[in-house]
Order: C-alpha cells, then sequence, then structure tokens
C-alpha cells in the first residue's frame, strides 16, 4: 500500500529542491544581447544648426531597430551634424561636426562618458593606440589632434594637408586623406603613430575623402 504522507512529504522536498536549483542556475546571456555592443550603427547627420543628428542601432542577427540611441540613454542629443562614428574596444566615438565636439560613449549602454572639447572642424577620429586616438580637423589648412584616451583631451597636433577627412592605419603609419574641405587638396599625408610627425607626404587625385585596404591573404 503507497504510503500518501512519505508520498507528500517526497514530493515536496523535490519541489523545493528544485526551485532552488532554478534560483542558483543563471541564464547564460549571448554576446549579442550586451546592450549596443553587437550589431551595425547608422549615422544621421541631422539639419545644418538643428541639433538633431542622431544614431540607429541594428542588432546583430536580427532585425530589431533602435532609434536615438544616444538621446534615450543620455536624455539629450549628440550634437549638431554627426559627422562620423568610431570604435575602439568598448568605447564608441561620435564626431559633432557643428558642434565641435567629440562624444565618448559606453557601448554597451551609449551613455556619455566624456565630452572632448576644442576641435573647431572636426571630421573622424581614429584609436591608434589602447591609450591615444587621432582626430581630423579643419575646413582649410588642416590638422590632426592627438588625443590621450585615458584623460580624455587633446594633447597635440600635427599639421597635414588642406580639409583633412579620413584616416587609416597600417603597421605604425596612419595616412590621412587630405580632402581639400572648402578649398582644393590632392595628398595623402602619412604620420608616424610613434613619434606623432608627418613622415611622407602622397600626391594623389584631386580632394581624396576616404582610404581602404587589402591586405594578403583577405578576400
Amino acid at each position: 500500500m503507497i504510503n500518501m504522507r512519505n508520498l507528500s512529504r517526497n514530493l515536496f522536498v523535490w519541489i523545493i529542491f528544485l526551485i532552488t536549483f532554478s534560483a542558483c542556475h543563471k541564464t547564460k546571456t549571448e554576446p549579442g544581447d550586451s546592450g549596443y555592443l553587437h550589431g551595425i550603427y547608422i549615422v544621421n547627420e541631422g539639419s545644418f544648426q538643428s541639433n538633431n543628428g542622431s544614431i540607429t542601432f541594428i542588432k546583430k542577427d536580427s532585425s530589431e531597430v533602435h532609434q536615438n540611441i544616444f538621446l534615450k540613454a543620455n536624455g539629450r542629443g549628440p550634437g549638431d551634424v554627426i559627422q562620423s562614428f568610431a570604435i575602439s574596444g568598448d568605447l564608441g566615438f561620435i564626431v559633432a561636426n557643428n558642434s565641435e565636439k567629440l562624444n565618448v560613449v559606453d557601448l554597451e549602454t551609449f551613455t556619455a562618458i566624456d565630452t572632448i572639447m576644442g576641435a573647431d572642424y572636426p571630421r573622424h577620429f581614429l584609436a591608434v593606440e589602447s591609450n591615444k586616438g587621432y582626430l581630423t580637423n579643419g575646413a582649410f589648412a588642416g590638422n590632426v589632434y592627438v588625443i590621450d584616451l585615458a584623460g580624455m583631451l587633446i594633447t597635440n597636433s600635427i599639421q597635414v594637408g588642406n580639409g583633412p577627412e579620413n584616416l587609416l592605419r597600417s603597421g605604425n603609419k596612419v595616412f590621412v586623406a587630405n580632402g581639400g574641405g572648402w578649398i582644393n587638396d590632392s595628398t595623402v599625408s602619412v604620420i608616424d603613430v610613434q613619434t606623432d610627425k608627418v613622415v611622407k607626404t602622397i600626391k594623389v587625385g584631386d580632394n581624396p575623402t576616404d582610404l581602404d585596404r587589402k591586405s594578403v591573404g583577405e578576400g
């Protein structure tokens, strides 16, 4: 004969065990679920002097779209005319051209960590070392600002061509496309990352703005 009292007691013990085990078991979080760390970032320039630039995020392996993620995270917009966006590790760098600033954000939450001021016509940012970045600047005669990523401030300026635009690192060299800005140029400046000095100027076509590369073994 089945002892109902023992059966009920055993069943109760199993229920307590399952509840305890479930409470101790941690749900595995996939990398793609870590906030805004993994996905596609869309730079929305906004209208000149309207201060309505924004960043849109499309989640990795999903059609899930998040609009105005900087505004939602910080209660304010990133600035007037969002020129470009760059990534280094878990940090994002939003260049606001007409607002003359570089917003630094935590990519997981998109909350602002710092705002770097001092550029009058910022264009593109590139992290060249773990603690150092370059920011192109200038509508006429241009320069590349050296930024200390530990202190989040401009520490030096490198004179390049007119209207510098995008940058590309290859080895210990950074190539800067001198797009001319509001005038003309047809050169690429080559900066040595270790000395922060221009070591070569390459003549190219009129008003270069972007750079890309294909290394051996890449498709």
